[in-house]
């Protein structure tokens, strides 16, 4: 339902543009999209509870626990900073783990720090 309103919403705005706008419109829709189809949360700002509210993480997290269960270890990408905060937040209170995210403010030293305890 969310996807469907998104959509309608955006190609309303394309469909009035020309050109430039018309584009960045399409842009705007396409990011709108990828971050409803990441989590309902991460399009709407939201913080509460994450779980049966998006297939994407259902998937994620049944994937988790199959690597988990089998004694392994995992990276997760995300193109979002936003979603990485979701993802580690979800990861610690679904797994009770710590879940170190490295991302683009990680200071290179810190970035090294969680490399090497990842290895």
């Amino acid at each position: 339902m969310l996807y469907r309103e998104v959509v309608d919403d955006c190609m309303q705005r394309i469909e009035g543009a020309d050109g430039v706008e018309r584009r960045g419109n399409v842009l705007a829709m396409l990011t709108a999209l990828k971050q409803v189809c990441n989590h309902p949360a991460q399009y709407l700002g939201e913080t509460g509870p994450l779980d049966r509210r998006s297939g994407k993480l259902d998937r994620v997290t049944a994937l988790l626990d199959q690597i988990l269960d089998a004694g392994e270890r995992a990276l997760v990408f995300t193109q979002y900073r936003v979603m990485g905060d979701l993802l580690q937040r979800h990861i610690t209170d679904h797994f009770g783990l710590h879940a170190p995210f490295l991302h683009g403010g990680v200071s290179a030293h810190k970035r090294q720090e969680m490399v090497d305890a990842f290895q």
